[in-house]
């Protein structure tokens, strides 16, 4: 047995055959991907990693399985299933035009990557251990009734990163009373949910998301370095200096190397932290359903998004790389999360009108960025009646 010192969860133990996991080259790289990307460049203690997230998530996963009294070896698999989840995601993680490009390149995304891993370099070593590949897969996915715990409204996931996220960057916004939630997780074969009595403290969790969202993950300076990155990479892949099926091999390090090596404009600017201005936004409730549509579809298409933004460029008499656009992903209704009360499970939705409120005001806060190098009114007012009319 092992026990690793951690900040958030104090002593974390491990056993030999988990360490053996962790010792893997995948699980290794997790070393160098930071959690939040370029978050660094506002809260500058924002460097913690995939890595030591990923050991939290399977700290908490077996205190639910104590919790909730599963037996020894669905506790194993979903460990196993806790401490890989993240073995797929890609340098500098979750930043939408990668994962965009990615996505259409290969039609996978960080999830599948990471069960791409799992069943190909870990098959023997878990089946030695008479753990089930595909139950561990499938647990990551979410789909067995087990898997809520680890993907879900109020899962395993978020109660590491919200609290150590809000730790790294020195916000107060991830307060969590982890012992009390975890003591209200419940379980009755088919579904996974909490107790009403902690009610509250499952809706703090909520509170503690909105609030994460709205002051570190969508930053204006942090979604502007995202999509400064992004362009980089892509510009890289349309030179064909990177090919994107690498991508899930690198690691930070390796990626930012590869930009300074080829000079390429965005990339550097941000390692100097020389961030491009945000020169006017478009908000939710400026357009209509259609033109809304529109713009999500657009986000989800790297090719057209840079196309749009060099046309737009060169009517603002800009180079190709002094205009961007950022939009926002919409915002995801709050997953399914089970509420136990009165002898039946119901959804924190319909009994909670602090989380419906919440859900609507993210909606509300939902917002496209145009971006340049100078922030000048007109410069702004004209790029944003030159988006409206291209979208």
């Amino acid at each position: 047995m092992h026990v690793i010192k951690d900040p958030i969860h104090k002593d974390i133990t491990i056993s030999n055959f988990e360490m053996s996991i962790i010792d893997t080259n995948e699980m290794q790289r997790l070393r160098n991907i930071k959690q939040l990307g370029p978050t660094s460049l506002v809260y500058p203690s924002a460097v913690h990693t995939r890595f030591e997230h990923s050991i939290g998530v399977m700290h908490i996963a077996e205190k639910i399985a104590q919790a909730i009294k599963l037996n020894n070896q669905t506790t194993k698999e979903l460990k196993i299933a806790a401490l890989m989840h993240d073995i797929g995601h890609l340098p500098y993680s979750h930043i939408n035009r990668i994962e965009n490009m990615n996505l259409k390149a290969t039609k996978k995304d960080h999830m599948d990557i990471g069960i791409d891993k799992i069943k190909t370099n870990y098959s023997s070593l878990l089946e030695k251990h008479n753990i089930n590949t595909n139950n561990v897969c499938n647990l990551i996915k979410g789909k067995d009734p087990i898997g809520a715990i680890l993907s879900s409204g109020i899962d395993i996931d978020k109660m590491d990163y919200l609290v150590r996220d809000a730790y790294f960057t020195g916000t107060a916004y991830g307060t969590i009373d982890l012992s009390r939630l975890i003591s209200t997780a419940t379980y009755n074969k088919k579904t996974f949910g909490f107790l009403s009595k902690g009610i509250k403290n499952v809706e703090s969790v909520v509170i503690s998301r909105y609030l994460m969202f709205s002051a570190v993950y969508q930053h204006d300076v942090i979604e502007i370095a995202m999509e400064m990155l992004g362009r980089s990479v892509q510009n890289l892949c349309d030179n064909k200096i990177l090919n994107l099926n690498d991508l899930k091999n690198m690691d930070d390090a390796d990626l930012i190397t590869l930009i300074r090596r080829n000079k390429e404009k965005l990339g550097i600017l941000i390692d100097q932290r020389k961030i491009l201005k945000s020169i006017n936004n478009i908000h939710e409730n400026e357009l209509d359903n259609k033109t809304k549509e529109n713009c999500i579809k657009l986000s989800k298409n790297p090719t057209l998004l840079k196309e749009t933004e060099k046309l737009i460029a060169k009517e603002l008499k800009l180079k190709n790389d002094e205009f961007l656009i950022r939009i926002r992903s919409f915002p995801k209704s709050i997953e399914n999360t089970q509420i136990y009360e009165n002898n039946n499970f119901v959804e924190l939705k319909s009994i909670s009108p602090l989380t419906k409120t919440l859900e609507k005001e993210s909606k509300q806060e939902w917002k496209i960025m145009l971006i340049s190098k100078e922030n000048k009114k007109s410069l702004g007012l004209k790029a944003k009646k030159l988006f409206l009319k291209n979208i």
